[in-house]
This record gives C-alpha cells, sequence and structure tokens, in this order.
C-alpha cells in the first residue's frame, strides 16, 4: 500500500491499525492547520466536537478535512470512542 493510496480511500482502519501505522511512521503529520471547530453536549456523559482543517502529511500531501470526534465519559473519564475524517470541499489559504 503507497502512502497516498492508504489515505482517504473509505478504508476503516481499527485503532490497532492506526496506531501500527503512526509507530512504523509510514504515515506522519507533518502540520494541521485547524479552520474551525464546534463542540455540542449531547448528554452528560456524551458530546460531539467537528473541526476543519488542513492537514500535512508524509512530505507533503495536503487534505482539507472535517473530522468529527465522539465523546464518552466512561468510568469518570473522557474517552474518544469514534473519529470520522472526509475530505472538505472548501479550501484555506
Amino acid at each position: 500500500m503507497s502512502s497516498s493510496s492508504s489515505i482517504l480511500n473509505g478504508h476503516i482502519t481499527s485503532k490497532a491499525e492506526w496506531m501500527s501505522e503512526l509507530r512504523s511512521r509510514h504515515f506522519v503529520y507533518h502540520r494541521i492547520e485547524p479552520h474551525a471547530t464546534s463542540a455540542r453536549a449531547l448528554s452528560e456523559d456524551a458530546g460531539v466536537v467537528v473541526g476543519r482543517g488542513t492537514f500535512t502529511v508524509n512530505g507533503g500531501l495536503v487534505f482539507p478535512l472535517v473530522c468529527t470526534e465522539v465523546y464518552a465519559r466512561q468510568d469518570g473519564e473522557w474517552k474518544l470512542v469514534h473519529l470520522h475524517a472526509c475530505a472538505s470541499s472548501q479550501r484555506h489559504e
């Protein structure tokens, strides 16, 4: 799998797979430029954060992305339980 083909291809990656990609440095973040973020509490124990930004990875591949993160309070601690990223149609300079 090449660096560019493994990004934004619709593949669902497990936490173990993603951590392996990061540890092996097969996928490296060089810069994350946030453009907008919003957060919403769904209940006392759940919330959603949506962010839009430009991600530069693997030596220069640039992707405008929208990321949605779902958090849940488990055993008194907030945990990221789901992350979804997709290409954004908006570009920022």
